[in-house]
């Protein structure tokens, strides 16, 4: 389950500044849903400001899961590029995709959306 729409309120309170971005999270249950893990796989404390490169990720838009991986879709990455994360849940291992400078993906396509 994911709400790509959060966002740490509480450093939003601390100092004052109320322009955090949604950076998404995620959440892992088991299949007795009595235990979960969540990831939060754009967050990064010091990214206030529209337009950093994931200061409004999104992350879990749209996702998918496999028994390893969970893949989340990140429209605002990378500039509102976008992007889709995959995080491998044996290895614990965080991979991003992003354009490969190549072009094929556009300014603000928001890949990832779907």
């Amino acid at each position: 389950a994911c709400a790509h729409r959060w966002k740490n309120v509480f450093y939003s309170r601390k100092d004052s500044l109320n322009n955090k971005l949604p950076n998404g999270v995620c959440y892992r249950y088991e299949s007795d849903l009595r235990s979960s893990q969540f990831f939060i796989p754009c967050y990064r404390d010091h990214q206030r400001k529209f337009g950093e490169d994931y200061g409004s990720c999104q992350a879990g838009i749209s996702n998918f899961l496999t028994q390893d991986l969970i893949i989340m879709g990140a429209p605002g990455t990378s500039y509102w590029t976008g992007s889709v994360l995959v995080y491998n849940t044996s290895s614990r291992g965080m991979s991003v995709y992003l354009d490969d400078d190549t072009g094929a993906v556009s300014f603000g396509s928001y890949l990832g959306n779907y």
